[in-house]
């Protein structure tokens, strides 16, 4: 639809409709929705067109579509939102609204009501050159202010800023092609020469493996994270994206600390875990020495040491070291950990075993059933220590072993018999 002018008048309740619809300028367009309810959506434009002067008012009525500036001069005025801005020309914002994305090509300028602060809610993006620069300035002599809602960092290049300050958390430069006059918290230097810490969390969940992705930018040489949490014994971590275990919901305080060429950045965030409704898992030995999750769920992600093993999301894990594993499963917002088992070095790991140790884990009793006779059964802990046992002949070939009296924990027990010797992993959990 082609227009020039749109005027509510009388006192009414009054509903503007374009929904997917497009309203373009004939000539100088001049619509103004002071008392009128604005239904639009992202297929919603408003196109303003060349060499003339255009005036678009939606007061406290909010408009989710475009406005497409394709040359001339446009004055957007109100208190609520604007989606998206976009083209060429000279943009006019007035009254402190809200926009959520703008983008603008180079010979345009951006106008800032003086007094107001300028909120956007999402990066600006402004293509610019040396011969073909963008103007962000005050509409007057006294400073207008903007400011994002969230923590951006916001890059720009050949921008020549006027009476404009920056208000918020979020780093802005104009790049090192750019000027600044008379405005504060810009800096003046090229985007790839600032740090700039930032992560985001997934399964923000208590008695979870709490996922850290590193969102930082900038000449990064090293990295800090502190989790918070100074009873666990890895609260600290070097590594780029970490995962940290943490047993309660908080509220916990965690730091990421950049290192970089000229200096340091830091940024700190509270984070409150929410209650985590998977049920509690346990990690068994099976009989070939792999490790199975007690639990059976729809996804599974094996941990050696607290961190992430790379393609280990199966039920079952092969260890093949000696450190300690643990296995997580996880619903939609969660994961819950299981207890964290130490594999040991097993010479005789992934040999098929000829002799039934069972049931493992187990509290008290193990079965061993050979088809030869048992001469001898050892039980060895991670060190090497040999525990003493009983064993009571059941029957021909079956045997009973006592670990009653053996702290909970992961052992090796060697059976031997007159043609080999049988060694498997045990678990024994009180």
């Amino acid at each position: 639809m082609r227009i020039n002018q749109f005027t509510p008048f009388g006192v009414s309740a009054k509903t503007a409709s374009f929904t997917g619809a497009s309203l373009r300028a004939l000539q100088s367009l001049a619509i103004d929705f002071t008392g009128v309810t604005i239904q639009s959506d992202i297929g919603s434009s408003l196109v303003i067109v060349p060499s003339l002067t255009h005036s678009l008012t939606f007061a406290s009525s909010s408009f989710q579509g475009l406005v497409s500036v394709q040359g001339g001069t446009v004055s957007i005025a109100g208190t609520s939102e604007v989606r998206s801005i976009q083209g060429n020309g000279i943009v006019s914002l007035n009254g402190g609204m809200l926009v959520s994305n703008i983008t603008l090509s180079g010979g345009s300028q951006l106008v800032l009501q003086e007094g107001q602060t300028h909120t956007f809610t999402d990066k600006m993006v402004f293509s610019t050159s040396a011969a073909s620069r963008v103007q962000v300035r005050s509409s007057g002599a006294t400073k207008a202010t903007m400011s994002f809602t969230d923590y951006f960092k916001v890059c720009f290049d050949f921008v020549d800023v006027t009476n404009v300050d920056v208000s918020g958390t979020s780093v802005v430069t104009a790049g090192a092609g750019g000027t600044l006059t008379n405005s504060l918290n810009w800096l003046n230097v090229g985007c790839g020469t600032i740090l700039f810490s930032d992560f985001s969390i997934s399964y923000a969940c208590a008695e979870a493996s709490v996922y850290f992705t590193d969102k930082s930018s900038g000449p990064i040489t090293s990295r800090l994270w502190n989790f918070g949490d100074p009873g666990a014994p890895d609260n600290t971590s070097l590594l780029a994206s970490p995962v940290h275990y943490f047993g309660t919901g908080g509220p916990f305080t965690i730091s990421l600390q950049l290192t970089g060429t000229g200096g340091s950045k830091s940024i700190a965030r509270p984070v409150t875990l929410q209650s985590n409704l998977l049920p509690a898992n346990t990690v068994q030995t099976q009989f070939n020495g792999d490790l199975i999750s007690t639990v059976v769920a729809s996804n599974y992600q094996w941990l050696r040491d607290g961190q992430v093993i790379s393609n280990a999301t199966s039920r079952t894990y092969k260890a093949t070291m000696v450190s300690g594993y643990s296995v997580l499963i996880f619903d939609a917002t969660c994961n819950r950990r299981s207890d964290v088992i130490t594999a040991l070095e097993d010479p005789y790991l992934g040999t098929p075993h000829r002799i039934k140790v069972y049931p493992n884990p187990t509290s008290d009793y193990l079965q061993v059933q050979s088809s030869d006779a048992v001469l001898g059964v050892r039980i060895l802990d991670a060190a090497g220590r040999e525990f003493g046992v009983e064993v009571e002949v059941m029957r021909e070939n079956l045997y009973r072993v006592n670990v009653s009296a053996i702290p909970s924990g992961l052992y090796i027990i060697r059976v031997s018999t007159g043609t080999m010797v049988d060694m498997q992993k045990i678990v024994i959990r009180k």
